[in-house]
């Protein structure tokens, strides 16, 4: 029987049908992305599997580009550290090779905040400074300020407080006065303040940024500055009201599922449980905080919540289990 060559597929045939698969899948998984409802554990990895072939193929780039983009702040939620940093820093080549630098901007951003939370500041801030000079080529003004009061804060992390205030001025200059972003120079601002020992004006400060956010009806942005404004209140010896700021934050966290910053108010209010005597109370938020920080390699905050188990412990009268945390 005779064979029609012309439907014997070609290698060529082969590469485009593939090509055509690995842009439709990340299409479709874009279009997921940006919608409203939670990813689960594997809608993430399959986000992850579809970003690793498309990446290889510069006729996917648009998409790709707007995939990480979006998929940047979900992941970053969610915990993800180290297994998300390789995708970033190949979009971040992409977008060099494309010209793109808004995209890279964001992806630079996106870097210094996983370098932030993993405890390497200086690295943090080499990216936000390079994401504010991508957002200065574009006349990005917004995502510039953004830039410049995240590299304030990585200041502030190592107490270099006059480079934090002057990073976060220079950001304060950028926006104008409807923009939410001023909420942040003012979290800056309260920050120094609290290093300083300023308590009153820590409070003035975090209560700006509070009004920000609600203003601009924000949640991820209330809870935040609640839990930045409990420490000004009981630094000033209004543990009740410190108190009230986390328990109204840690809800709003649970909703938006931003389960680092929940674990991180859960710990700051066993703080003031294990100083008022509640320690079964104490025990349970720094179990739950100790889990997450563990689970997202959180080093920093893991260390000073097992110290706080131990002492709940001793205090408990269980010297075997402080012994273990300590």
């Amino acid at each position: 029987m005779a064979v029609d060559e012309r439907s014997v597929a070609t290698p060529g045939d082969y590469s485009s049908i593939f090509r055509q698969y690995v842009l439709r899948g990340a299409e479709q998984t874009l279009a997921t992305i940006t919608q409203e409802s939670p990813l689960d554990t594997d809608e993430r990895e399959q986000a992850l599997l579809t970003l690793t072939y498309a990446l290889d193929l510069p006729d996917a780039w648009p998409v790709t580009r707007d995939l990480l983009v979006a998929l940047a702040p979900r992941l970053e939620k969610a915990g993800y550290r180290e297994q998300w940093t390789p995708y970033l820093e190949q979009g971040v080549d992409r977008c060099r090779a494309a010209g793109d630098a808004a995209a890279e901007g964001e992806l630079l951003h996106q870097l210094g905040m996983i370098c932030q939370l993993l405890g390497q500041l200086g690295d943090a801030r080499g990216y936000y400074e390079q994401s504010a000079t991508c957002f200065a080529q574009v006349d990005d003004q917004h995502r510039q300020a953004r830039a410049l009061n995240r590299t304030a804060l990585t200041f502030r992390l190592q107490r270099r407080l006059e480079e934090a205030s002057r990073a976060a001025d220079a950001a304060f200059a950028l926006l104008p006065p409807d923009d939410p972003e001023r909420g942040y120079t003012s979290f800056i601002w309260g920050c120094i303040a609290l290093d300083n020992r300023d308590w009153p004006l820590a409070v003035h400060h975090y209560q700006e940024a509070l009004d920000v956010a609600e203003n601009a009806g924000d949640p991820r942005r209330i809870a935040w500055s609640l839990t930045n404004l409990g420490p000004a209140l009981r630094a000033s010896g209004r543990n009740e009201e410190a108190a009230a700021c986390y328990e109204r934050a840690i809800p709003i966290l649970d909703d938006i599922e931003d389960w680092v910053n929940q674990a991180a108010a859960r710990s700051n209010l066993g703080a003031i449980y294990l100083n008022t005597n509640q320690l079964e109370a104490a025990l349970a938020l720094y179990n739950q905080a100790e889990e997450v920080f563990r689970e997202v390699h959180d080093l920093v905050r893991l260390a000073s919540t097992t110290t706080n188990l131990s002492l709940v412990h001793r205090q408990l009268g269980q010297p075997d289990k402080a012994a273990y945390y300590a």
